[in-house]
């Protein structure tokens, strides 16, 4: 199976989805679905979990190395192969 990633903001009326990864860390998003980077089930949920884990408040931001997500709702959608 095959999944994409998506971010719901708050202040945004529609979903983003993971476009590209640049720097091992650094996503790049895209509104149009038909553009979401398309991974393996497993490795969508993993980093949709990262992100919405990045997006936690920290107790000390300084100290952190990646940058903060802003906070929303970050999760997969099922897309066929």
């Amino acid at each position: 199976m095959t999944a994409i990633v998506y971010r719901k903001l708050p202040d945004i009326p529609h979903r983003q989805y993971v476009h590209r990864i640049v720097g091992g860390y650094l996503l790049l998003w895209h509104r149009d679905k038909a553009m979401a980077l398309v991974l393996e089930r497993d490795e969508a949920k993993r980093l949709a979990d990262v992100l919405w884990m990045r997006s936690r408040p920290r107790v000390r931001p300084e100290r952190a190395f990646v940058p903060a997500e802003p906070p929303g709702e970050y999760g997969t959608e099922e897309v066929l192969p």
